[in-house]
């Protein structure tokens, strides 16, 4: 399942690839709040440059 094909669902459990790059600002923060608890989701491995190319990115207003 997508993460566009998700939003506005709150699933049980998942596995979360988050893949190599943020493809459109917020697709991540969106995969993170499908899930109630940290507890519920594992990742696929991604490297640790994929968060904070997150943290560096700016939305267009």
């Amino acid at each position: 399942m997508t993460i566009h094909k998700s939003q506005g669902q709150t699933l049980k459990k998942a596995t979360i690839d988050l893949g190599k790059s943020e493809r459109s600002l917020g697709l991540t923060f969106v995969a993170l709040s499908l899930l109630k608890n940290i507890n519920d989701f594992l990742f696929v491995p991604f490297p640790y440059d994929r968060l904070t190319k997150i943290k560096e990115s700016k939305q267009k207003n």
